[in-house]
């Protein structure tokens, strides 16, 4: 849920990302014990190596433990659809203000609810144009941005590139 500019990366760290992805692709799948074991120890490797040099942005407070599955509702409602979420309709899932809901929420995440759904939007979006055919208005309307021109505005400033020279650089993901 990092933003770009805060992500974890470095040239080193990078060429280490994409070697250990390439010793993964391999075990994907795999139904082999085998398989799934090296795919799980590669998985924490990689985890150690995005975090090994990163400080998180943020502190967490010390909250009531009610708070976590209050803000769990709120994420289970985003990860849950591909229609925008406002913060009042998660607010209300989560039987709280909406003021009350969006200081927790930044609190326990460290981005604000607002963000946090948009880029689950983003993410189902650019997983649509990487593995189908659909045409990008089509897109737009399935992952609820208003047409192809929002799309457009919202993934080129989270990705950096269009969602058509996206889906040309991306090759679908292997099942």
């Amino acid at each position: 849920s990092v933003p770009p500019l805060l992500r974890p990366t470095s040239d080193e760290s990078r060429q280490e990302v994409l070697t250990l992805t390439e010793r993964m692709i391999p075990a994907i799948g795999s139904d082999q014990a085998q398989g799934r074991l090296q795919l799980r120890f590669l998985t924490l490797e990689m985890l150690l190596v995005l975090t090994q040099d990163w400080e998180c942005p943020f502190q967490v407070e010390n909250l009531p433990s009610d708070t976590y599955s209050r803000v769990n509702r709120a994420v289970n409602m985003v990860l849950g659809s591909n229609r925008r979420i406002t913060v009042q309709q998660a607010a209300q899932s989560c039987g709280i203000s909406r003021n009350v809901f969006s200081k927790l929420f930044r609190n326990v995440m460290g981005i604000s609810f607002a963000h946090f759904s948009l880029r689950h939007r983003l993410s189902g979006a650019a997983a649509q144009l990487r593995n189908t055919n659909l045409a990008i208005k089509e897109v737009a309307a399935a992952w609820d941005f208003t047409d192809e021109s929002h799309l457009h505005y919202r993934f080129a400033d989270h990705y950096g590139i269009s969602p058509g020279e996206y889906r040309k650089r991306k090759q679908p993901v292997r099942t």
